[in-house]
């Protein structure tokens, strides 16, 4: 707040414009990012979301940071979080569930994970994996 000289009420702003694209870009981002490949679409967001936040020092050395510049890197940011963080969900290698014994103790699993303990339990036994 003293760098920016920034009234309190502009600091909310610059808070409320983080969480802002979560209330208005999220679920339409689900259903665009369930069409798209995740990968490139990860990339992509990352390396929009880097000179996004770059702009912000280099508005700094030349001496000119608005808060209006700054309100508006957290939309974007907080825009990218949305689709980046919606498209990690969407990779295969992510989704999972939860397996509970018959202790009732339940742990988050994934289809990686529950290969490897197959594969792992047929090769003390000396047979193959399936």
């Amino acid at each position: 707040m003293d760098v920016l000289h920034a009234s309190d009420f502009a600091v909310a702003s610059i808070t409320a414009a983080t969480y802002l694209p979560w209330l208005v870009i999220g679920l339409p981002v689900g259903a665009w990012v369930d069409r798209l490949p995740a990968g490139p679409l990860m990339i992509t967001t990352d390396l929009l979301s880097l000179l996004v936040y770059a702009s912000v020092p280099v508005a700094f050395w030349l001496g000119a940071l608005p808060t209006g510049q700054v309100i508006a890197v957290a939309l974007l940011s907080g825009a990218c979080s949305v689709v980046f963080l919606t498209a990690i969900g969407e990779r295969p290698s992510n989704r999972g569930w939860f397996v509970c014994d018959s202790g009732g103790t339940c742990q988050w699993t994934s289809a990686r994970r529950s290969r490897c303990r197959q594969s792992c339990r047929a090769a003390d036994i000396g047979a193959t994996p399936t």
